[in-house]
């Protein structure tokens, strides 16, 4: 079987669209799919990833990223890598993507697979109706033999959008464990990386792993953390905040925040960065507006850090309260403290978050099952198209 991926989010693109990505591209790739995947670089080329995977990198789709560069470009590179791996299907990630596949597919009438992930379900995103929910609503409408959803928030999506729930399925992602595991409390990478956050001894480390958007509640989880008193000093590091480092007064805005608790400069993560700073958290802290689903807290489970989070769309697909994780609503400092607190105070609770956390990864959320279910529903559109 063979696959053309088309997806502007992989590697070095950070965040859970490029991570989807590059995790379903190593799954199908370990079941023998040769895969061809066309995304975007700072520079055009080709490079090949295993036997199995070659990615095609474009400048201009970087740019069309950015919401600049070419459409005709991209028209004329797909065009160009279809004729030339002559591919099975077509799997397109996002909104962009799916509009030059459409429009392309018109020549070639392949079988064509789409996941959508655009995050809907958070106050405001219902009352903004901007270019971006314009493309998505119109790339909704074009023909596509099947959508494959990572969470039931984007398939509920679809279906207001119109999509017939027929070709609609919900495919949970998994973590990549070479990415995302357990390594143990005296492992010397740790005692590096505690070192270069300044972590010492008998402190606490809450870690916040995202980036700096609105419907991230930064503001909202820094505010709760700054009322955490534990008899400890307690050191944050937020992931993003290397993205705006170079704007002093937002730092010392965030800084101010968190009081008297102190938020830690820790510079850009690399996903090995990542790796280390869930394995030396005390816990991880997630105020979220509205997710997609929230793969971080996929990746915190597989390292063992138990997760408090707040109780949104996608993310309450994951975590259910008092069994692998806990769960306040948005805006409620008072219980997102208090269960922060709790997770801090005691270890008996911090146990039973950790293996409720290896039970869901193991039951709902790998990489092994998602490539499957992908590569099942592939050969039935490709088996539908022949008919």
């Amino acid at each position: 079987m063979k696959i053309l991926m088309f997806a502007m989010e992989y590697p070095p693109l950070l965040g859970g669209g490029g991570t989807y990505v590059k995790n379903l591209c190593d799954g199908l790739s370990s079941l023998g799919v040769e895969l061809r995947l066309i995304t975007s670089g700072s520079v055009d080329g080709i490079e090949t990833v295993s036997k199995n995977l070659d990615v095609v990198r474009s400048a201009n789709l970087l740019e069309l990223y950015k919401e600049s560069g070419s459409f005709l470009s991209a028209l004329d590179l797909l065009n160009q890598q279809i004729e030339d791996f002559k591919p099975d299907l077509v799997h397109t990630h996002h909104t962009v993507e799916k509009i030059l596949f459409g429009v392309i597919n018109v020549r070639h009438n392949l079988p064509f697979v789409a996941t959508q992930t655009r995050t809907p379900g958070y106050s405001g995103y219902e009352k903004t109706y901007s270019s971006k929910q314009v493309r998505y609503e119109f790339s909704n409408r074009l023909n596509t033999d099947h959508y494959i959803c990572l969470s039931e928030v984007f398939m509920k999506d679809l279906l207001r959008c119109g999509v017939n729930k027929e070709i609609v399925s919900v495919i949970y992602p998994g973590v990549n464990n070479n990415d995302f595991f357990y390594i143990g409390k005296n492992d010397v990478r740790l005692n590096k990386m505690k070192s270069r956050i300044g972590l010492n001894d008998g402190e606490v480390l809450i870690f916040i792993p995202t980036v700096i958007r609105q419907r991230k509640g930064v503001d909202f989880t820094l505010k709760a953390i700054s009322n955490i008193s534990c008899g400890k000093k307690v050191k944050v590091v937020l992931s993003g905040l290397s993205a705006v480092e170079a704007n002093e007064e937002l730092v010392m805005y965030y800084k101010g925040l968190t009081k008297p608790n102190i938020l830690v400069e820790a510079g850009s993560l690399t996903v090995n960065d990542m790796n280390l700073m869930y394995n030396i958290a005390d816990v991880v802290a997630f105020g979220s507006q509205g997710e997609g689903l929230g793969l971080v807290v996929l990746e915190s489970m597989a390292c063992q850090c138990p997760v408090v989070s707040t109780n949104v769309n996608g993310v309450n697909e994951i975590l259910v309260n008092g069994v692998n994780g806990l769960l306040c609503e948005y805006g409620d400092l008072d219980v997102f403290t208090k269960n922060l607190a709790g997770v801090l105070s005691s270890p008996e609770l911090r146990k039973k978050m950790i293996i409720g956390g290896r039970g869901t990864l193991e039951s709902k959320f790998n990489t092994a099952l998602q490539a499957k279910k992908h590569f099942d529903i592939y050969t039935k559109v490709i088996e539908n198209k022949k008919l």
